[in-house]
């Protein structure tokens, strides 16, 4: 299955594979940042 996703991802031009990678990372990394911390909502009190 994954072979198979992967083989379709491949076919896609490259300023689309680019966009979908870049659009894993960014969600990815925010979570991980954000994995440890206990209140991982900001908020903005005045």
């Amino acid at each position: 299955m994954l072979v198979r996703l992967f083989d379709r991802w491949s076919e896609w031009p490259a300023w689309a594979r680019w966009t979908s990678g870049i659009g894993d990372i960014v969600p990815l990394g925010s979570v991980r940042a954000a994995w440890g911390e206990r209140d991982f909502v900001a908020e903005s009190r005045p």
